[in-house]
């Protein structure tokens, strides 16, 4: 679950963004440079100059569509619920690398060694895995830190929270966002590259460039958006529970008091 909301319809900026009209030019020059069926749809005449034009724009709103279902099915992948069976092999040994350098940290804590294994103890999960991906992982780290912190439910008490939080900061979360919506995108065009690629060569190696960075774009959106969550968390949680009426002269929410405002936010489900 991602902890923002933002306007995510189908438009005109999906048809003229930069993947968008660089597949549309890679199939524009597949459907009129080389062969299709024998011959070539751009010879010169009005009519094919035409046709050539109804069959790339029809291709693009098309694939806009896909892309769209590519771009969510790839955010399922990315964190963790998709492919759950088959990836679990992945997810176990994720968790023997966690369990193992939390071991190392717990056992050197008060030596300098100790730093350094929960170091790589973080890069691996911020907590226990549960997930096959890192970014599920990251994302699912974020409600048990704040469950175990504060006894709160975060899919409960997020929209609540974020009527409560300033406008800058709900800008920063938007924009982290969009970075993480960007990604799926980009990595939904470079996967409709690959057809094509098979066609033109050149396009093989720009859907991996596009896969590159939209894995990187994803992470960073990822990272950005748990850590401004679960800083949010930190510091309007007091204040939610003021609003709600639960207590009003609390600078930090103790579990139990967390566990209040579940009960009161679930009105009994």
């Amino acid at each position: 679950m991602m902890w923002a909301y933002v306007d995510d319809r189908i438009g005109w900026r999906d048809l003229c963004s930069p993947p968008a009209l660089l597949w549309a030019v890679a199939l524009l020059h597949l459907v009129t440079v080389r062969p299709l069926a024998g011959e070539h749809l751009l010879s010169g005449r009005p009519s094919d100059c035409l046709r050539a034009a109804l069959v790339v724009g029809c291709a693009l709103v098309i694939a806009v569509l896909a892309r769209r279902l590519l771009a969510e099915a790839i955010a399922a992948l990315w964190l963790g619920r998709r492919l759950q069976r088959a990836l679990r092999p992945l997810l176990t040994r994720r968790v023997r690398l966690w369990e193992t350098a939390h071991d190392l940290a717990v056992q050197h804590d008060r030596d300098a060694d100790g730093a350094r294994h929960a170091a790589r103890r973080n890069r691996i999960a911020l907590a226990r895995p549960q997930c096959a991906t890192w970014m599920g992982d990251r994302n699912a780290a974020l409600e048990t830190r704040v469950r175990t912190e504060y006894g709160l439910d975060l899919p409960s008490a997020w929209p609540r929270l974020w009527m409560l939080l300033p406008e800058p900061t709900r800008h920063d979360l938007r924009t982290a966002l969009l970075t993480w919506r960007d990604a799926t995108a980009w990595a939904a065009w470079a996967t409709l590259f690959v057809p094509l690629a098979f066609e033109w060569w050149p396009l093989a190696p720009l859907s991996a460039l596009g896969w590159l960075r939209a894995v990187r774009s994803a992470r960073y959106a990822v990272e950005t958006l748990t850590d401004l969550t679960e800083a949010a968390v930190d510091l309007y949680a007091p204040r939610l529970v003021a609003q709600l009426g639960i207590a009003t002269d609390m600078d930090v929410v103790e579990p139990s008091t967390g566990r209040r405002v579940n009960i009161r936010l679930r009105k009994g489900g």
